[in-house]
């Protein structure tokens, strides 16, 4: 250990790696997962301007002990188990470090069908169920629209036709018409949540018209995410299953709830270019359950349905339009996100979309322009996070799967940064995601997992150089 300290204190100043905060102490950190359990056995690097030298190993209460440091660096953790994970001089108090591990056996496919529609055919409305995994608070940190319509599709005929409409849709047998009788019969579904001790799926209930979405859609693909205002959500239910019940067809009920609660909640205003997504989210323990969903266009309010004897909140969602009317993956990614409760004083101020990241130098510098900060926030904190891609045969068709390999957490929000090690070692084909996050909370003697837990604004956006 002496001549560790000895290593890592000889570096002596780096100014040009960045700005950074003069330890004289040494720091104590507890390294966990996102469900607060201490991670043991992981080694620890720390890197500087001029080198990379090895640290402890977390200990069996995943505790670790780093030196006094007067250089910037970044700590990091590596395992086999567990995302590599770099944070730029980590001060925080009190120190606990949240990783991310791997993924690969933590999602599990389930199929079953939907059931409990009062079904009426030739009565002009499509009867449906978006079946998903009720979201927590730190899906909505990571939101897109394929966390509510799956980009995995199955395919439906109707007349001479056939049409793919997302897996994790369920059509009951219905009857309606558009010049000629059209039958439609999905009852099935399926989507991959995440595997735990105890997997919850969450149920949308909702009807179209049939006639208002074919005039609506023009016949354009690209058109699919306008489509949502014609979408009218009613209720939906909440099952749990045990892993034993997930390899099962499962049965889905749609009629345990109503969404009767109307609040009128104001809206943000916006740039010529952007659109609202709002996302009515009813608060049930540790669940936000989508009760409504619309795109909004100008005006100061919009009235939004929620569950009754919930905690009712929304999330602002901003897209640039164009993006948003695509239907590629690339026009998904760009969003900014502010959770409020319904009621709450703060303004909705969401975080500006930020424009695509620069890669340069030797593939290891990531420059973003730092767009201005909401004046609500009392607290930021920036993830860039790194994965591979893969190209893989699913269900007859060729798809991206992206594993992440590395992230990277900061204090503040950062302009041009360094990678701890180059981006050709890490990965072939990359995606970079970058996300800027705030809270408008008081969080001064919160660890970083609680910090996440009280984050209200999100601003993302994606590349693959």
């Amino acid at each position: 250990m002496r001549i560790f300290l000895a290593t890592l204190l000889s570096f002596g100043s780096a100014v040009a790696y960045g700005q950074f905060v003069d330890i004289t102490a040494a720091l104590n950190y507890q390294v966990v997962n996102s469900a607060n359990k201490p991670l043991p056995g992981l080694a620890s690097t720390i890197t500087t301007e001029t080198d990379t030298v090895s640290g402890p190993t977390t200990n069996s209460s995943g505790s670790i002990l780093i030196p006094p440091m007067n250089v910037p660096f970044y700590l990091g953790l590596v395992a086999n188990n567990v995302v590599q994970t770099y944070f730029w001089e980590p001060t925080w108090n009190p120190r606990k470090l949240v990783v991310t591990e791997n993924s690969a056996a933590d999602y599990v496919q389930v199929s079953g069908t939907a059931e409990g529609f009062n079904t009426k055919n030739y009565d002009g409305e499509v009867d449906f169920a978006i079946i998903v995994s009720p979201f927590r608070k730190a899906d909505l940190l990571t939101f897109d629209l394929r966390k509510l319509l799956s980009d995995e599709t199955d395919t439906i005929p109707i007349y001479t036709s056939k049409f793919d409409v997302p897996s994790n849709l369920s059509l009951p047998k219905q009857t309606e018409l558009y010049v000629l009788p059209v039958k439609l019969n999905k009852p099935g579904f399926r989507l991959n949540p995440p595997k735990e001790p105890t997997t919850s799926l969450y149920a949308l209930r909702g009807h179209f018209n049939l006639k208002q979405v074919i005039a609506g859609s023009g016949g354009s693909s690209d058109e699919t995410y306008k489509l949502l205002n014609y979408l009218k959500l009613k209720g939906g239910g909440l099952a749990s299953f045990t892993p034993e019940q997930l390899t099962k067809p499962l049965v889905m009920p749609v009629n345990q709830i109503d969404f009767t609660l109307v609040k009128s909640v104001p809206l943000p205003t916006l740039n010529a270019d952007e659109v609202l997504f709002l996302l009515g989210l009813s608060k049930k323990e540790e669940f936000y359950l989508p009760s409504d969903m619309k795109l909004v266009g100008t005006g100061t309010q919009a009235n939004v349905n929620f569950i009754p004897e919930s905690s009712p909140y929304v999330a602002y969602v901003v897209k640039r339009n164009s993006e948003f009317a695509s239907s590629r993956a690339t026009g998904l990614d760009r969003l900014s996100l502010q959770l409020s409760q319904v009621g709450s004083t703060t303004p909705v101020t969401p975080i500006p979309l930020i424009d695509d990241p620069v890669l340069s130098g030797d593939r290891n510098t990531i420059t973003t322009q730092i767009p201005t900060s909401p004046p609500s926030l009392k607290s930021r904190r920036q993830l860039i996070m790194i994965s591979s891609i893969t190209e893989v045969e699913k269900n007859g068709r060729t798809v991206k799967k992206y594993d992440k390999v590395m992230q990277l957490w900061f204090q503040d929000w950062k302009s041009e940064v360094q990678l701890p090690r180059p981006l050709d070692e890490v990965c072939i084909r990359c995606r970079i995601d970058v996300t800027l996050m705030g809270t408008n909370e008081a969080t001064a003697t919160t660890d970083e997992l609680e910090w996440v837990g009280k984050a209200t604004h999100v601003s993302h956006v994606s590349i693959e150089p």
